[in-house]
């Protein structure tokens, strides 16, 4: 297989996927805090605050090679679905980084297999991680490192959710996430030009929430 230029991946619906290329991420974090806060006109300075929460993530998400970032904005009984998916490029110069990765996630208490996906082989590694503060719930937490055909890199999805009653059914979900990802081929004529910056999958395919 040659190397591919872009990767494509569904989400559920309910899910709003922010581009972190630089120039766009801000623009539709604002669209996602309109939307979540339309009709709300009694609390400007919860609605700053969401924003302002969102674009940190968002910035230090980029800052660490991050391409997408998922947020539910769904609903159960009027609950809202607290669930996000990171897409990030990350460097490996050698497969023997991923198995040095599974020992230490293991040593760490992480539940680690090696998966197929679609996509080609992965590591998968989930673990319960504890809130900071006492009366916070616990995360559940999902990484799946797929190595990109022909690169010298992974694409690492990083599922996260606080929601303990259902992180079970929101694994499972998670999982079928992950086996929609495809490897697809840049048209040199849509390929934007970039700096030394760009990463290797440039044009990720977005689902716009």
């Amino acid at each position: 297989m040659t190397a591919p230029g872009r990767y494509e991946l569904v989400v559920p619906d309910g899910w709003w996927a922010i581009d972190l290329s630089p120039g766009r991420w801000q623009k539709q974090i604002a669209a996602l805090v309109d939307r979540q806060w339309r009709g709300i006109d009694d609390a400007p300075h919860l609605k700053a605050q969401a924003r302002a929460e969102l674009e940190e993530q968002a910035s230090r998400a980029a800052d660490a090679g991050g391409l997408q970032f998922f947020l539910s904005v769904g609903t159960l009984a009027g609950v809202p679905l607290s669930a996000s998916l990171l897409v990030s490029g990350v460097p490996l110069a050698d497969p023997a980084e991923l198995e040095a990765l599974a020992r230490r996630r293991r040593d760490e208490g992480a539940e680690v297999t090696e998966v197929v996906l679609p996509a080609g082989p992965a590591l998968r590694a989930q673990w319960r991680q504890e809130a900071e503060q006492e009366d916070a719930p616990a995360t559940t937490c999902l990484d799946l490192h797929v190595p990109v055909p022909q690169q010298p890199r992974v694409l690492l999805l990083q599922f996260r959710t606080p929601m303990e009653p259902l992180a079970a059914a929101l694994v499972e979900v998670f999982d079928a996430v992950a086996t929609t990802l495809r490897w697809a081929s840049t048209d040199p004529a849509d390929e934007e030009p970039g700096g030394a910056g760009v990463v290797t999958i440039p044009r990720p395919l977005l689902q716009e929430g």
